[in-house]
C-alpha cells in the first residue's frame, strides 16, 4: 500500500512514520496530499515495480491501466515507462468509475473496512484521534481485506479487461449524463468559475425551466 501525506502535516516519511506502518506500506508528500508526477513516479518505481515484477527479468513488459491525469501522461513519463518496458493503457476522460478495474470493485469494499477499522482503532483507543502516523496501520488492515483475489478478478472480469468482452459494460453506462447536457455550455462554465452562488443560481434556473411545461407548436392559420 501507497499511501500520499500532505507536506505541512508531515516533514520526514520515515523515522517516526515508519515505526508505526505496516510491513510493505510505503508513502510520499506533496504540499496538497494529492498525486504528482514526481509523487507518481516514486510509486512506480518504490512500490508498483518491485511487487509487480518480483524480481523477475526487468525485459518483461507491464501493463499499466491508469486515467488521463496530467501527470500520468506527460511526455516525459512517457519516455520513461518505455525505459522501463511498462506498457500504458490510458482510460478515456470519465470513464474510470466504468473502466477502472479498482474503481469498480475494489475502492468500495476499501472504504467500507477502513471506517470500520478507524472505529476500532477509537475504541480501542479511547480519547484519540486517527492521525497521519495511524493511516498506513489502519489502511493496511482494510486494504489486504479489499484487495483479495475474488474481488481482484471481479473487478477485471466487470471492466471487460479480462477475459476480454466488450459486452461487459452496457452502451447506455456510456453515453453522457444528462446532467452534462446543457443547451448554453458557455453559461455553465461561467457559472463554475464565479463560485458556489453562480452555480446554484444557473442550477435553479435549469430546474426552473425543465419544470416549465413544453410549448405546443404554433399552428400556421388555414
Amino acid at each position: 500500500m501507497f499511501v500520499v501525506y500532505q507536506q505541512n502535516q508531515l516533514t520526514v516519511i520515515g523515522s517516526a512514520a515508519n515505526k508505526r506502518d505496516e510491513p510493505g506500506a510505503k508513502g510520499a508528500m506533496s504540499e496538497t496530499g494529492w498525486s504528482n508526477g514526481q509523487v507518481f513516479k516514486d510509486y512506480l518505481v518504490e512500490h508498483f515495480i518491485p511487487f509487480v515484477r518480483g524480481g523477475a527479468d526487468h525485459s518483461q513488459l507491464v501493463l499499466l491501466i491508469h486515467d488521463e491525469h496530467a501527470s500520468h501522461i506527460s511526455p516525459s513519463f512517457v519516455e520513461w515507462a518505455k525505459e522501463h518496458n511498462l506498457m500504458l493503457l490510458v482510460l478515456p476522460a470519465h470513464t474510470s468509475h466504468i473502466l477502472q478495474p479498482l474503481d469498480v470493485a475494489i475502492f468500495g469494499p476499501f472504504k467500507s473496512y477502513y471506517y470500520t477499522e478507524c472505529a476500532i482503532y477509537m475504541q480501542r483507543h479511547m480519547g484519540q484521534k486517527v492521525i497521519s502516523y495511524d493511516m498506513a496501520k489502519i489502511a493496511s488492515k482494510a486494504f489486504l481485506k479489499a484487495m483479495t483475489p475474488l474481488n481482484i478478478q471481479s473487478a477485471f472480469r466487470k471492466t471487460g479487461i479480462f477475459p476480454r468482452c466488450r459486452e461487459a459494460i452496457p452502451n447506455d453506462k456510456l453515453l453522457p449524463r444528462e446532467s452534462f447536457r446543457e443547451d448554453k455550455p458557455l453559461e455553465k462554465v461561467k457559472a463554475m468559475k464565479a463560485g458556489r452562488d453562480a452555480v446554484e443560481e444557473f442550477l435553479r434556473l435549469k430546474l426552473e425551466k425543465q419544470s416549465m411545461p413544453a410549448k405546443s407548436p404554433a399552428t400556421a392559420p388555414v
